[in-house]
């Protein structure tokens, strides 16, 4: 016992040395690992209907934690939604109502749109900084779509950018950032960036937002996965195969991902939050029985899959019927970790704590 704590007092003093304070896992807030999957279907999972997709790991960790059945985006488009995520407000209140670049103005239409923000507002202090200030090493990988550097609002390490195609070469914007060679497939690799961050950050929390591209189009499938849904019999409502190995891939990059927690022994001391920045796209998926799809403001468009994986906390098997929207991430987010939203901020959302604890709670005012 004095040796283990003479070794844990060494490691202290040298994480003062190196500029860092390093914790007994026990000491620490938890890790959280966001997943946000672009333009992902209300029921594309295993889990949430799907019998054509296979998504082993994303079924498992919903299975163990909380899966939530009324989960909502607040915006039928990838930006509005994704500043909503960061900042707890509503789309409206942000001005930030339509995705950046935006539906050209036509000069017959008789509306024209209002005038809105062309990039995440600079006076708001989104979630990462708030983390950040919290102790938490941040990191940005995929889609962040807000017209800045995520580096400029709270994240340590970004690498972003716009996709042109899912194998090597992506796109010149991730030339430098995010290495690759011929046959390398994008999710593959954006998977890979998260791995060594997590690996590098192991001794301090640290919070991952990973926006995976996938599956906004193009719609460009892993061949190897590909031609296993090829082979597969159809007639399901999500037969398309392209999308379903696009799927897959997201799925077998969250399996990886998890196998990287368990090795480094994190998983029990790691919060996953999962869903979908809008609703499916229309002409690769299905949102049935849901009417509409991305881009519009019918259940399809707005409706998500979402569930939250947290060791101790969350109950296996829970489920919930509760209507949530994604600006009750940020509350959550920080009864979590422990950390303070700013109080001259405020924030449209609510903490879903209560909910993942398995208490009965309403989220009415």
């Amino acid at each position: 016992m004095r040796s283990l704590l003479a070794m844990k007092s060494c490691l202290a003093a040298l994480g003062m040395l190196l500029g860092m304070t390093v914790l007994p896992l026990e000491a620490r807030p938890p890790n959280v690992i966001f997943f946000l999957v672009d333009d992902l279907g209300w029921s594309d999972l295993g889990c949430y209907g799907s019998r054509f997709h296979e998504t082993p790991h994303m079924d498992q960790l919903a299975r163990e934690g909380v899966r939530f059945d009324q989960a909502y985006a607040t915006c039928h488009v990838c930006s509005p939604s994704r500043a909503s995520i960061l900042t707890g407000k509503y789309p409206a209140r942000l001005d930030l109502t339509e995705w950046l670049g935006g539906r050209p103005e036509r000069p017959f239409e008789a509306l024209h749109s209002a005038q809105k923000q062309t990039a995440l507002p600079l006076g708001e202090k989104t979630l990462a900084e708030t983390l950040k200030g919290h102790g938490y090493a941040t990191a940005n990988y995929g889609k962040a779509h807000l017209n800045r550097d995520p580096r400029t609002y709270g994240f340590d390490e970004a690498i972003t950018g716009w996709v042109r195609s899912y194998y090597h070469p992506f796109s010149p914007q991730y030339e430098k950032s995010l290495l690759s060679q011929e046959g390398d497939y994008f999710t593959d690799r954006l998977t890979d960036a998260v791995i060594d961050f997590i690996e590098r950050k192991k001794d301090q929390p640290f919070f991952v937002h990973l926006e995976h591209f996938a599956v906004h189009d193009p719609i460009q499938g892993r061949k190897d996965l590909v031609a296993k849904y090829e082979a597969k019999p159809k007639g399901e409502l999500h037969d398309h195969a392209v999308m379903a190995a696009m799927i897959e891939s997201v799925d077998i990059g969250i399996g990886r991902i998890v196998e990287t927690l368990e090795e480094l022994g994190l998983r029990n001391s790691t919060a996953i939050v999962f869903t979908s920045d809008n609703g499916g796209y229309g002409p690769a998926t299905s949102m049935s029985p849901l009417k509409g799809y991305k881009g519009t403001y019918y259940e399809g468009g707005i409706r998500e899959p979402m569930f939250v994986n947290w060791p101790g906390v969350t109950m296996s098997g829970s489920k919930s019927d509760v209507p949530v929207i994604n600006v009750d991430l940020y509350p959550t987010f920080c009864a979590m970790t422990g950390a303070q939203h700013p109080s001259d901020q405020p924030l449209d959302g609510t903490s879903l704590i209560g909910l993942l604890r398995g208490e009965q709670v309403s989220l009415e005012d």
